[in-house]
């Protein structure tokens, strides 16, 4: 757990504060469990999100085993239309994990940058499309050591997301194009896990 100066350091607004090697720039949103930052590696200068765990919940044991099974079913996932885990690691007496940073936000991030509630049809049909290539990928992947009912492990094929909703979908900009991208992998269960089928 990160100590209460550490995390002073790191949550205020105008001493946002360094995590091993990462300078911490900015916060990106915060939810119940975890907060995440964009942040700089101190070496290699590369932007990256960075994902914490908040100090309350790394106190408990069984929030720590939902964040380590996040990063683990994240580092199976290697699609563009999926956010791709960078490197995790502890630091600071804190689990982490850092991401590839999408620099346009979610997609309530986009609607509320211009003001509206619905997306053209057109560019909403092309990021659906996007989402559901990702989807597609993540439904079939292969997803290691997934814990059977039973105690026992195996490779699984499958990961069911659980909570896609607009605020976990991302968007990058190539070239002018907006690149969608599912992210927050942490409520995810395998195929496997969640009594569906096993595809060895």
């Amino acid at each position: 757990m990160l100590n209460d100066f550490t995390f002073k350091a790191i949550e205020g607004e105008n001493n946002i504060g360094t995590l091993g090697d990462y300078v911490l720039l900015k916060e990106l949103g915060r939810g119940g469990f975890s907060l995440v930052y964009l942040v700089q590696h101190k070496q290699t200068s590369d932007r990256v999100a960075l994902k914490v765990m908040l100090p309350r919940v790394a106190a408990n044991q069984r929030a720590v085993n939902w964040f380590l099974r996040e990063i683990k079913n994240t580092e199976s996932l290697i699609h563009p239309n999926v956010v791709r885990l960078k490197e995790s690691g502890y630091a600071e007496g804190t689990f982490f994990f850092t991401m590839e940073y999408c620099d346009g936000g979610s997609i309530i991030n986009l609607m509320e940058r211009r003001g509206v509630r619905t997306l053209p049809v057109d560019e909403a049909v092309a990021i659906i499309l996007q989402v559901l290539d990702g989807l597609i990928y993540t439904h079939n992947a292969e997803i290691p050591n997934v814990k059977l009912a039973d105690g026992s492990f195996v490779t699984g094929r499958g990961l069911i997301h659980r909570d896609l909703k607009l605020e976990n979908i991302f968007l990058s900009d190539f070239g002018g194009k907006l690149i969608a991208k599912i992210g927050d992998y942490g409520l995810s269960k395998a195929f496997d896990w969640a009594g569906l089928s096993v595809k060895l």
